[in-house]
């Protein structure tokens, strides 16, 4: 979760993404009191503020955001959202998009570095609703896309392969050119005092050297 959110907002950020220097706006969305959490809220809540956008610019929402849980144990998002910088993001509670509580808007001069904090207070004993999303992320390009899958790959798959070469089945994860599937060179055996992890296999040789390593001209994907 915090490599794809961190990920995220380097894709945004980079010069790739097609709104290189876009302002990033910090989003806060907060329940009144009595107000039960719902989860069309949240994307309901996004939806209006991307048909919002595109009538103002035409194109599309570039976001991420993250759940927490106040001390009283209620629900609330916060988002950073990339808009042009001739357009100012509007209350959501002034605009309706967000009619269960109250809302805060303010430029972000840290951007996802914003949502990290939040992230970090995460622990299992969090009591989040049943069924609840705990992020979101939302208008990345395909370049973008690919290079956050690329990061949250294990280590000794980035290692042996770039950007692109490799996809999730249910099967695990495969080479997209041979069909092969990849088996891990460790193994995970439960046992007294927790999880441990043991080499069955030859580790990789370093190959790919960060996430464009591997991309020799082509697409991302490609």
């Amino acid at each position: 979760m915090r490599s794809s959110i961190w990920c995220a907002g380097q894709g945004h950020a980079e010069k790739f993404s097609g709104w290189y220097g876009a302002r990033a706006w910090f989003v806060t969305l907060t329940y009144r009191p009595g107000v039960e959490w719902s989860a069309d809220h949240i994307r309901d809540a996004i939806h209006r503020c991307r048909k919002w956008l595109a009538r103002q610019h035409g194109g599309k929402l570039r976001y991420v955001w993250v759940a927490e849980l106040q001390k009283r144990g209620a629900v609330h998002y916060h988002l950073i959202v990339y808009l042009p910088k001739r357009l100012s993001m509007p209350k959501w509670d002034k605009q309706g998009w967000w009619p269960h509580g109250m809302t805060n808007t303010q430029v972000s001069r840290s951007g996802v570095g914003y949502l990290m904090k939040y992230v970090s207070k995460f622990s299992p004993f969090h009591a989040f609703p049943k069924g609840m999303r705990l992020y979101g992320i939302g208008g990345l390009n395909e370049q973008a896309r690919a290079i956050r899958s690329w990061r949250n790959l294990p280590t000794w798959a980035r290692d042996q392969f770039g950007v692109g070469e490799l996809t999730r089945r249910a099967c695990g994860l495969v080479v997209r050119a041979t069909g092969e599937i990849l088996e891990s060179p460790w193994a995970v055996l439960r046992g007294a005092g927790g999880l441990w992890l043991y080499l069955v296999g030859d580790l990789p040789p370093r190959y790919a050297d960060g996430p464009y390593s591997a991309l020799d001209g082509r697409p991302c994907g490609a």
